[in-house]
């Protein structure tokens, strides 16, 4: 199964107003960075822990240690 290196966070998904975010996002795996802290204003979001396995996977998948 190939797996896209992007994840969408749909807003029209029904368990989308329980991450807090605004609008609708994506989760681009293929583009990693570097934050310092100082630049973090405040959060933005959360994901389910659902969610979370499928970033973990794509990343894994995405950097060729799956």
């Amino acid at each position: 199964m190939f797996l896209l290196p992007w994840i969408l966070i749909d807003d029209g998904d029904p368990g989308f107003k329980q991450t807090g975010l605004k609008k609708g996002s994506v989760i681009k795996t293929e583009k990693i960075t570097v934050v310092h802290q100082s630049l973090i204003r405040k959060r933005l979001g959360s994901i389910p822990s659902e969610l979370i396995q499928e970033v973990k996977q794509t990343l894994r998948k995405t950097l060729g240690i799956e």
